[in-house]
């Protein structure tokens, strides 16, 4: 199995399971987890982005050569909840290489870490709430 599809579900009454499997996922062999896989792509659509997730995703740049994160906003409400720390993320690990992130609503700190990923070829900000400083970064990765 090379590609993982994830659709998260709703749930009010119990811990997200959809972030316990990304944990496995990227957790070393030795704490039970998939992290040395030979993975090609992620697909994962996301309901509601909390802290939990921006913490888990700059440990998935290390792992998925294509990584599609549709949605990926805090909540329709919300829409800049979800702030990643860049300084999370290591440029020598990342292998990401197609980054597609349609309809993302992230707050400004959270987008500098595109310029992080050296290994990016194509980008999809489609729909996508992007800052203006970060326009020519977008169109420069548009391949």
């Amino acid at each position: 199995m090379d590609t993982l599809l994830i659709h998260q579900t709703p749930s009010r009454t119990t811990r997200d399971e959809t972030i316990a499997l990304l944990e496995k996922l990227t957790s070393a062999p030795r704490d039970g987890g998939w992290g040395n896989r030979l993975w090609k792509r992620l697909h994962f659509k996301i309901l509601d982005v909390g802290d939990e997730f921006a913490d888990l995703f700059p440990r998935l740049l290390p792992i998925f050569p294509r990584l599609h994160l549709h949605s990926l906003k805090s909540s329709q409400f919300l829409t800049n909840l979800f702030f990643l720390e860049p300084d999370h993320i290591d440029p020598s690990s990342t292998i990401v290489q197609h980054l597609n992130l349609p309809d993302a609503r992230l707050s400004e700190r959270a987008w500098q870490f595109l310029p992080l990923i050296t290994t990016l070829r194509t980008l999809d900000v489609s729909n996508a709430a992007v800052p203006g400083e970060f326009q020519p970064l977008f169109l420069s990765t548009a391949l």
